[in-house]
């Protein structure tokens, strides 16, 4: 079996790895962190679905994909980014 190793982790908690080839764990999947959210006299587990279908986000969760897309933007300028570019060439030669 394969292992991974995760050499890089954004701000926003994204895990990229220069092994086989590179590779992205995201942070975000949209499903919710499941903590309890109350609001009003509604009572719900972050990522529960509701009546009509919706998945139901705290606000953190509602706000980690801008979070996350600020990050990338972020590291894809620094010397950092082109240094893990040339690890995935010469990890995966």
């Amino acid at each position: 079996m394969a292992s991974r190793t995760y050499d890089r982790t954004l701000e926003c908690g994204c895990m990229y790895s220069a092994d086989g080839g590179g590779g992205l764990m995201p942070c975000d999947y949209g499903y919710g962190c499941g903590k309890k959210v109350t609001r009003g006299a509604y009572t719900f587990k972050c990522g529960d679905e509701s009546k009509s279908g919706k998945i139901q986000l705290c606000k953190e969760c509602k706000e980690q994909p801008k979070k996350c897309e600020e990050a990338h933007k972020k590291w894809y300028k620094t010397k950092d980014y082109k240094k893990y570019c040339e690890e995935v060439q010469e990890r995966n030669q």
